[in-house]
């Protein structure tokens, strides 16, 4: 089915379908009416059901994107529908498992759809559940489908019986491969239901229809099998106008043909069932109850109902980025989120990206006070809040030995100017191969007007610590390099990194004033009379720059430039940590037996993963141990992620990283602190032991 404008001519029954199905339910889809929703259209082929059923449908200026696996319809569809702001289309297998491979020449992101339609393609696909599991991945949380397609249809016996003929036979050796994978179930209903549930989908409406098209006489029907078949283009042209004879044929025989008396021609009934699901992708997790948003406190409740900037582009960070997130699926995954706040971003956006089956999600915040709104509606099992001020060297002794496979921080980052000590800790917090995304402001007119109100003598005792809540990047004049500076010098791999210019529009002065009045730390220091006259000062100085009002407009628009950052703990498994050390032996199973169980003296060893941030922080200091116990035993060191056998079989290690003393096959574990001093004592006590238990 690869020639576009044959197929453009004669898909008159796809088109009755999809038409009828997009009137019925298109009701359905719970549109934004500003274009802030995006449609994905799997199996678009040449564009037109997208662009002349569905498009007038939904709302202008939504982002819309086709996806078919056939490149000449893509390129039609492109050729004849494609806009460059919100209509593009793109050659994707919707049953490949394209979302683990290379798919950066496509925005084919996990939770990046609102809306997902498919008309006329699943029963091609032979793995439903992948197919199915890609949508379900596809779409953002509660998010809706509508997918229509064929579970039986006379076509497809036809197609088997003339694949036994032998003139054709060779054309259509993989026959199965067409026929779809519904045609021969008994309850296909229930085997489509159970693929759904089984991926997470939420059922809205499912049916089977019996739908019955009549082409009007033999040509047509003969056109239409032309334009859809995949078997014709592989034959030589003799060859084709038979296939379309027999195919007549066959139709014959199961009594699908009747002669029109009043069009004096043949008519053919093609009766088929059609599969009809509206879906939606609903995201559970355990142990969440959420309250009401009633926060007794000074600023949770103002923050809450004013923070439109921050919660917008948080989430087109984390809808853009968060397909980054590196998760073990264990149950033990673990996320951290910097700057919390009132704890509705991670909540609303971040949440839902998780699996279902984290283990714990950890949201902190500096202010107490913000916290406690946090704790009273979204705290529960799965998600706590704790104060921690991620500047401080405290914050990671906080966690302990703690660990997170996650990191995110939206809006904290700028108040912060000790940005090397930070990205130092979030590095310690981070598990080996892990991932934090970040996003902070760089430069905003905010931080301008708080210098020039810092300077007016009525305020002036109130801000004396200006300074310290303004981003340190703001006059900056390579922000971007600095930055990357700090990221690298703690150790992390830049996945992606970049400056982007935003605007925010204001609808009017009130609106400033109240997210003013939210983020703002300065007006609470203030006298009651003191705090308008701040808030109105604000406002005048913004007035003043004539590029930040519309013309003969109330509304006041924000420019303002944002740092967005992905970051991960990057650990090479394949290089030994002791790799370059002269004084450790690397042990591995092929030489374990021959240097220590067969050894007449006594190994100092250290069991160790090469994935642990542990066993990573503490090898210089084995190293030093090393260099002063190889006078007198032989040191080594193994990797138990490569070296199970050695680890768990033979000395069943279960924590890194663990030291031990080895003569013959006795082992003696070192329990306390891994420094030189008791090491080395450790050491010289276990070999005086070996020496009694032996002589």
């Amino acid at each position: 089915m690869n020639n576009a404008n044959l197929y453009k001519k004669s898909n008159v029954v796809q088109r009755r379908d999809a038409k009828e199905i997009i009137e019925e339910f298109s009701n359905l889809f719970n549109w934004h009416w500003d274009g802030s929703d995006s449609l994905l259209d799997i199996g678009c082929g040449t564009g037109d059901v997208l662009v002349e059923l569905l498009l007038p449908k939904i709302p202008i200026n939504t982002k819309v994107i086709g996806i078919d696996i056939s490149k000449e319809m893509v390129n039609y569809a492109n050729e004849n529908y494609s806009n460059e702001e919100y209509l593009k289309f793109y050659k994707v297998d919707i049953e490949s498992d394209f979302l683990n491979g290379d798919c950066k020449m496509t925005p084919m992101i996990p939770n990046s759809f609102n809306f997902i339609t498919s008309f006329y393609t699943l029963h091609w696909i032979q793995n439903q559940r992948q197919a199915l599991s890609n949508i379900y991945k596809l779409l953002k949380p509660n998010g809706t489908c509508l997918l229509i397609f064929l579970v039986t249809n006379p076509i497809y016996d036809v197609y088997r019986h003339l694949s036994r003929m032998k003139k054709y036979s060779r054309y259509m050796n993989d026959v199965e491969k067409f026929i779809s994978p519904y045609h021969n179930e008994e309850k296909p209903l229930d085997v489509f239901e159970s693929i759904v549930t089984h991926v997470g989908f939420k059922i809205s409406h499912i049916e089977i229809r019996d739908q019955l098209f009549i082409f009007d006489n033999l040509d047509i029907l003969k056109y239409s099998v032309k334009a859809v078949n995949p078997f014709t283009s592989r034959m030589p042209d003799n060859l084709q106008n038979e296939f379309l004879s027999d195919y007549v044929k066959k139709i014959e025989d199961l009594n699908l043909i009747r002669f029109n008396e009043e069009t004096l021609k043949k008519n053919v009934d093609t009766p088929y069932k059609l599969m009809v699901a509206v879906l939606t992708k609903i995201v559970m997790f355990r142990s969440f109850s959420v309250s009401v948003l009633i926060c007794k406190m000074n600023n949770g409740d103002l923050y809450l109902r004013n923070n439109d900037v921050q919660r917008r582009d948080s989430k087109e960070v984390i809808d853009e980025f968060s397909h980054y997130f590196k998760w073990k699926h264990d149950g033990m995954d673990k996320l951290l989120d910097i700057g919390c706040g009132t704890g509705d971003v991670l909540y609303d956006f971040v949440l839902p990206t998780v699996p279902k089956n984290i283990h714990k999600i950890i949201g902190i915040d500096i202010s107490q006070k913000i916290l406690k709104c946090a704790r009273e509606n979204f705290g529960s099992e799965l998600m706590e809040f704790h104060q921690a001020d991620v500047s401080n060297i405290s914050c990671c002794q906080h966690f302990g030995n703690e660990e997170f496979d996650n990191i995110t921080s939206f809006y904290c980052l700028h108040w912060i100017q000790n940005q090397k000590q930070t990205f130092a800790n979030i590095h310690k917090l981070l598990r080996p191969n892990g991932v934090a995304i970040i996003n902070f402001l760089i430069e905003t007119p905010l931080f301008d007007i708080y210098e020039r109100l810092s300077t007016f003598k009525k305020y002036k005792e109130y801000m004396k610590d200006v300074k310290q809540f303004i981003s340190p990047y703001h006059h900056e004049k390579q922000p971007l390099e600095l930055v990357k500076k700090y990221c690298t010098s703690a150790g992390f791999k830049i996945n992606h990194m970049e400056i982007r210019e935003k605007i925010f529009v204001y609808q009017n002065d009130e609106q400033l004033k109240e997210a003013l009045k939210s983020v703002n730390p300065f007006t609470k220091r203030m006298p009651q009379k003191l705090q308008q006259q701040f808030i109105d000062d604000y406002v005048k100085l913004v007035g003043e720059i004539t590029e930040n009002r519309f013309h003969n407009d109330e509304k006041i628009i924000s420019r303002y430039r944002l740092l967005i950052a992905v970051l991960t703990l990057s650990v090479h498994p394949s290089t030994s940590l002791y790799e370059s050390d002269e004084n450790i032996a690397l042990l591995t199973s092929k030489n374990f037996d021959d240097l220590v169980v067969k050894s007449s003296n006594m190994w100092v060893v250290m069991f160790y993963s090469s994935r642990c941030r542990h066993s990573i922080n503490i090898a210089p200091e084995f190293s030093r141990i090393a260099k002063r116990l190889n006078y007198h035993f032989f040191v080594g060191a193994v990797d138990c992620i490569k070296e199970k056998e050695v680890c768990y079989r033979l000395y069943r290690i279960n924590g890194y990283p663990s030291i031990g003393f080895l003569y013959d096959k006795l082992i003696i574990d070192f329990r306390g602190d891994i420094n030189l001093v008791d090491v080395s004592n450790a050491a010289f006590r276990a070999f005086n032991e070996y020496v009694d238990y032996f002589s």
